[in-house]
């Protein structure tokens, strides 16, 4: 299999499913690689596992420039069942929320 497998949610990798959940799943995946400033999602994992291991509950690391904040938006849109992650307009709420200046840090 290619090696762009790494950015697909499981149901498009094993049942051949996509929509727009599988698409909030791979944004997750370019998120991570923006906040790792450019790195490879999973180097090295052989991809004859890869499915196995997402479904088995594998998830990418928090990335080092990345708040918590962040990383449990990216866990989110990592979910196992695609109606349990957040819809592009949640998406852009949430992250609307963390840059907006009028919020609080803490």
């Amino acid at each position: 299999m290619p090696c762009r497998i790494k950015w697909m949610a499981p149901e498009a990798i094993e049942q051949k499913i996509f929509s727009t959940q599988s698409d909030v799943w791979s944004y997750g995946v370019t998120l991570w690689e923006m906040f790792t400033l450019g790195n490879t999602p999973f180097p090295g994992f052989p991809l004859n596992q890869f499915a196995t291991a997402l479904e088995k509950g594998m998830r990418l690391k928090k990335p080092t420039y990345c708040n918590d904040q962040i990383y449990n938006l990216l866990l989110h849109c990592w979910r196992s069942n695609p109606v349990e992650r957040p819809r592009f307009n949640q998406i852009a709420e949430i992250l609307s929320d963390m840059l907006s200046p009028n919020k609080t840090k803490v």
